[in-house]
């Protein structure tokens, strides 16, 4: 059954046009991995003045990809950008299985 990861990264409006392309630059190729079937990258709707929220998709297979995937990519790719943005820049993660709509 397929899964979702969705992580999503928060941060000031001061710092969103530079997360934003940081995400794009460095954590984005990061998180490729060849079981991966396809990454979406979205802005959560806030209303002005509120923190900025990115939430990126990145959908797989099955579950014994996202293992791999996590701890293979996620976690040092995470751990880079934890380290070099501290909490300017910071995330969670859900993991999501999709299931039929009937």
């Amino acid at each position: 059954m397929t899964q979702i990861c969705n992580i999503t990264f928060v941060c000031s409006e001061a710092d969103a046009a530079v997360a934003l392309e940081y995400l794009r630059a460095e954590i984005i190729p990061a998180l490729t991995h060849e079981n991966a079937e396809g990454l979406r990258l979205t802005r959560v709707r806030n209303a002005a003045g509120e923190a900025v929220s990115y939430a990126l998709e990145v959908h797989f297979p099955d579950l014994h990809s996202v293992r791999a995937w996590r701890s293979d990519c996620m976690r040092p790719a995470l751990n880079r950008m934890s380290e070099q943005w501290g909490e300017r820049l910071m995330y969670f993660d859900t993991m999501l299985e999709v299931l039929p709509l009937r």
